[in-house]
């Protein structure tokens, strides 16, 4: 996991266009989310099968991560670049399997009727 984080995140600190793009039009194509989705659960689970994971993290908890740590290489990148990589570490220690505390329960989303 930690050279697939690596990677990308490198690859986005070098080209800052690219998720700039994404910020400025939503996101990615539906059809590339999908394959972003699929590469990070497939990811998960062998991450999970060699006992490296900690059993709670979701895949939309990985894409969460790395969409924000995008984000920290996008506002870091002029001032401190590579400070992300800190980030990183700090965030891959808190999914590692040798955290036995359980994640925090998901709240259900706000535009959940009875959410008001």
């Amino acid at each position: 996991m930690t050279g697939f984080f690596e990677q990308t995140l490198t690859n986005q600190a070098r080209n800052r266009a690219l998720v700039e793009s994404y910020a400025a039009t939503g996101g990615p194509t539906h059809a590339c989310a999908q394959h972003r989705d699929s590469v990070i659960d497939d990811l998960r689970t062998r991450c999970l099968n060699a006992g490296l994971l900690r059993p709670d993290v979701t895949t939309a908890d990985l894409v969460l991560l790395i969409t924000s740590l995008s984000q920290t290489v996008q506002t870091t990148g002029d001032s401190h670049p590579g400070q992300w990589r800190r980030l990183l570490r700090i965030s891959l220690d808190g999914l590692s399997s040798r955290n036995p505390e359980p994640l925090p329960e998901l709240a259900p989303p706000a535009d959940t009727p009875g959410n008001d």
